[in-house]
């Protein structure tokens, strides 16, 4: 399974991730929200988890680009 992971603090990032990478998953992790815009065609992924909060676009109108 191959997870998106977008979050703006690096520390819960990486953590979530390291976790998740732990547990057998493919993980592919932005910090920003443009850069899941720039590169959401190049791969396939089965889940998102996306924060709402991100500073350079909201997470809830980033699910709407890319729905």
């Amino acid at each position: 399974m191959h997870i998106l992971l977008v979050e703006d603090d690096i520390t819960i990032l990486e953590g979530l991730k390291f976790c998740l990478l732990k547990e057998g998953f493919k993980v592919t992790a932005f910090n920003k929200g443009l850069e899941v815009l720039e590169n959401i065609s190049k791969e396939k992924y089965n889940l998102m988890i996306l924060d709402i909060n991100l500073p350079d676009i909201n997470g809830v109108n980033l699910y709407k680009k890319i729905k």
